[in-house]
């Protein structure tokens, strides 16, 4: 769409037709703004089918539905990778994860690479960390599950080795 802009701004129709469909899709159009109304035409671009698959992919994981908007904010902004954060306590323990997401490079997918869980207690007054490795099969380590095997517990889990 971005390579047909000089030409509907070039006529009124089409200056019209940008701005009814900046108010009926406001996720994929902004900055329809300067000194003639229309001169700054800027599409926010997001897949999605791309934004639904993470969003259970972070549910799937443990990390619920509260960072459904600011996955979708960090997304529309295009950057090639983001990280978000996330603080769980458990009882007296308390964990922090990074969750981190990266944008294909000839596309506009964007992935969730891996998790990292940081756990403080009483029984590990100097933090420690683990990173867990995320894939499309669904049989990834949640953040329990990670909890768990920072405190020592075990876990049970049916994981496959990734080739290489």
């Amino acid at each position: 769409m971005v390579q047909y802009q000089s030409i509907l701004l070039s006529s009124r129709y089409g200056q019209g037709l940008l701005a009814g469909l900046r108010h009926e899709h406001p996720t994929f159009f902004a900055g329809l703004v300067g000194n003639n109304g229309i001169t700054d035409f800027k599409i926010k671009h997001m897949n999605e089918n791309n934004l639904s698959f993470l969003q259970r992919q972070l549910e799937n994981t443990g990390y619920g539905k509260e960072h459904h908007k600011e996955l979708r904010e960090a997304i529309v902004k295009q950057n090639p990778a983001f990280t978000l954060f996330h603080q769980q306590d458990y009882g007296k323990d308390s964990t922090v994860s990074s969750l981190h997401f990266k944008k294909a490079e000839n596309s506009d997918m964007y992935f969730f690479n891996n998790h990292t869980v940081i756990l403080k207690n009483e029984r590990h007054p100097d933090p420690i960390r683990q990173t867990f490795y995320v894939n499309s099969k669904g049989d990834n380590i949640t953040l329990k599950e990670g909890y768990n095997l920072l405190s020592g517990r075990a876990v049970e889990k049916d994981l496959e080795n990734r080739e290489r």
